[in-house]
């Protein structure tokens, strides 16, 4: 990383263009694509040319109205395989495992698909059959109803739904691809339920599959607006109770527990994802098209002692109520049960979400084997199935990828050059930018300007690359909670100016808080007296109805008054700019009158505290009121109560760091609340200070990418490109000499 700065520091005078006139005529554009791009490279998002003005940024596009679906006839073909080298020698046991109403005999044959070696049309065979499970519903080669050349599908009388897959909710019906190939359509509020055939050998003592590998070929016309939940291994949950399951999120990632995976294996809208889930005990993995996304770490349920003791003193023939039966076993998490797996089935489907979570969701091939492929034969069994046109459309898709127009582009209709933007000058010239054009901005578009990089830095030509999977799967979930951040930040801006916006951004706030899962992270912005964030942690199941709140201030308002000093390397002072409290309960959060005095801390003038009109300040507000509220007891009490919580709990210490020296909170808040999102995914220290590196290597990039666009710099934005270079050179000294690289650190002082 630290090599890679310097070069990147090093090539950035050869190509400034010379003068004085400032502008940026003469922009173009260039491809960046690679023919050596692998087979299953998923395809780049589209950037959307309708822009905003340069006063305000565009987000929010909404999702063209999903067509109106016609009923159709609906039919797919079942098979259960059998991969053993006994089938041969046990074929006279086949008459215990076979269905005698097997209704494939005769039926169409599969154009495509998996066959393993023992595979035939009566079902199970074998004792082999008996130790697995292996089905699969190929919905591509459903030939369609005869006579049926007006337009007309066929009904699902004429199709019935095989044994042991269906579709509640809603009329299956089939829709044509353009390859000539069938499709399931999943409309809003459907659900497809899955029994499998599965002997108790291949079950846990729980009844339940526990080590498994399912594959899943769906496409939607958009990304979900909320996370899509996939399954979690049973029936749909009571109305009201919420599980935990395998998701589909906002950015594409597939993943479980908040865990959003790589963006590189993100899934996309509008064409074909091949979704694998593997489970084994401890481990959850999801890979879209053969890319390896997220690798989500399982605990196995735990008894406490007074459990324990009782269900001992019970087996023992202790208990005293025993007409009561056995007590339920703690169930491990996405195990699946073989009576009833329900798939994309959604709870309160139209709840107070704007369009539909899943629109236009379609099902072309389903798989759920009993063996637990690796990530080579995750790309193996996805190669015998996907047809070559599909292959073909990947490996398009990565080529035609480019970067034709500024880095800003994504943001305004007449970007200017990065280095012009304020959030430019926040990351490399805080020290130099104060009383400057360059401090003033605010804090959703900073918001917008960290996320964009985020983006490009962990794309899969990004410099993100050089981070270990689990911290570039770290770093991807944190630039998803950053990107829902943004919302809230609009919403609170337009809600300042007045104008009735007021109730549109508490609205936005409480749906944020009823789509808080368990585990899953809340930031909340203010921009009262200090632009600030404000981090809700929810807890994991059981403990869901708590959480942590963590403060985010890197300016010195508030900072030196509330926050932890540390003066251990003087002369520099650092401080703790999260400011965390725990154990906060989440009704306290919900109380109205929490939020009557939260807005009166953002919207009351500092000005008036001043100058005495006022008992408190905004931030006193904050920090003297709405959290000792929210802890039950002062701040210094509950922040020394956390400390040592974290501590048993075995949470990292959360690192000292220099406040922000000009009045470009709007932007440090951002990045100090990266860091600690980072830290609290279990990120190390020393991984954090590799990805700050990378992401300003990120953003340097991204002005080297500006310059091939503009003709002519004055000697300002040339004074800011050095600044810039210096700083990335410096950081990269930095991190080399520390960790023993002083090579890297002579080349970065050397570019």
């Amino acid at each position: 990383a630290a090599a890679a700065a310097a070069a990147a520091a090093a090539a950035v005078c050869t190509s400034m263009p010379r003068g004085r006139r400032p502008g940026h005529a003469g922009r173009g554009g260039r491809g960046r694509g690679n023919d050596e791009e692998g087979r299953f490279e998923p395809k780049a998002p589209k950037q959307e040319r309708d822009h905003d003005d340069l006063n305000e940024t565009k987000f929010g596009k909404r999702q063209e109205k999903i067509k109106e679906l016609g009923l159709g006839g609906f039919g797919k073909e079942i098979r259960f395989l059998e991969d053993d080298p006994l089938d041969g020698l046990l074929t006279g046991m086949s008459g215990i495992w076979s269905d005698d109403d097997d209704d494939t005999k005769g039926g169409p044959s599969r154009a495509a698909g998996p066959v393993g070696k023992g595979e035939k049309a009566g079902g199970w065979l074998g004792l082999g059959a008996a130790s697995k499970v292996d089905m699969v519903a190929d919905f591509r080669s459903i030939p369609r109803a005869e006579g049926d050349g007006s337009g007309a599908g066929p009904s699902s009388s004429r199709f019935p739904m095989p044994e042991g897959v269906e579709l509640l909710g809603a009329e299956a019906a089939l829709e044509e691809q353009e390859d000539g190939s069938q499709a399931l359509l999943v409309p809003e509020g459907s659900f497809l339920k899955l029994q499998l055939q599965a002997s108790p050998w291949v079950l846990a003592e729980d009844g339940r599959l526990h080590e498994y590998s399912l594959v899943l070929a769906m496409r939607l016309e958009a990304l979900p607006p909320a996370p899509l939940p996939l399954f979690h291994g049973g029936a749909p949950p009571p109305q009201g109770e919420r599980v935990e399951s395998v998701q589909l999120f906002k950015n594409g990632g597939v993943g479980a527990l908040s865990d959003m995976g790589t963006q590189e294996a993100a899934a996309h809208a509008e064409r074909w994802n091949w979704i694998v889930v593997t489970r084994k005990p401890g481990e959850l993995l999801t890979y879209v098209d053969g890319r390896l996304c997220a690798s989500v770490k399982l605990e196995a349920p735990k008894k406490d002692k007074e459990e324990a003791k009782k269900a001992e003193e019970e087996a023992q023939g202790g208990g005293e109520d025993k007409a009561a039966g056995p007590k339920p076993q703690l169930q491990e998490k996405f195990v699946i049960d073989p009576q009833f797996l329900a798939l994309f089935a959604v709870e309160d489907a139209a709840a107070g979400r704007e369009g539909p979570l899943a629109p236009g969701l379609c099902v072309k091939y389903l798989r759920l084997t009993s063996k637990v492929w690796t990530e080579e034969e995750v790309r193996e069994e996805l190669h015998k199935v996907r047809s070559a046109d599909e292959e073909e459309e990947v490996r398009s898709a990565a080529k035609t990828s480019a970067a034709e127009q500024l880095s800003l582009q994504p943001l305004y209709a007449r970007p200017p050059p990065v280095w012009l933007h304020p959030a430019f000058g926040a990351e490399f010239c805080d020290p130099f930018i104060a009383q400057s054009p360059l401090e003033e901005s605010s804090l959703h578009v900073s918001l917008e300007v960290l996320a964009l990089a985020l983006d490009a830095m962990l794309h899969e030509s990004g410099p993100g690359q050089q981070l270990s999977h689990a911290a570039r799967s770290a770093l991807n979930t944190a630039a998803a909670q950053l990107k829902d951040a943004r919302k809230l930040a609009h919403k609170l801006a337009h809600a300042r100016k007045g104008g009735g916006q007021e109730r549109s951004f508490f609205s936005a706030v409480a749906k944020a808080f009823d789509e808080l899962q368990p585990s899953g992270v809340l930031l909340l912005p203010w921009d009262g007296e200090v632009p600030l964030l404000l981090v809700v942690r929810r807890g994991a199941l059981p403990d869901a109805d708590r959480c942590s709140v963590a403060v985010v201030n890197p300016s010195r308002a508030g900072t030196t008054s509330y926050h932890v000093a540390d003066g251990r390397a003087p002369p520099k002072i650092k401080y703790g700019t999260a400011l965390e409290i725990g154990d906060v309960p989440l009704s306290r959060l919900a109380d109205e009158a929490w939020w009557v005095v939260f807005w009166f801390g953002v919207t009351v003038p500092a000005a008036e505290a001043a100058a005495g009109r006022l008992k408190r300040g905004p931030l006193a507000v904050l920090y003297e009121v709405l959290l000792p509220y929210l802890a039950g007891d002062s701040l210094d009490r509950a922040i020394a109560k956390w400390e040592a919580t974290a501590r048993r709990r075995g949470l990292a210490p959360l690192p000292a760091r220099t406040l922000r020296r000009s009045d470009s909170g709007h932007y440090g808040c951002c990045r100090h609340a990266l860091r600690y999102l980072l830290v609290r995914q279990g990120v190390s220290e020393e991984e954090c200070r590799r990805a700050s590196l990378l992401l300003r290597l990120q953003m340097f990039s991204l002005a080297r990418h500006d310059l091939q666009f503009v003709q002519r710099l004055d000697q300002a934005e040339r004074t800011v490109l050095q600044l810039a270079r210096r700083q990335l050179a410096h950081k990269a000294a930095k991190l080399g000499g520390g960790a023993g690289g002083g090579g890297a650190g002579r080349a970065a002082r050397a570019g």
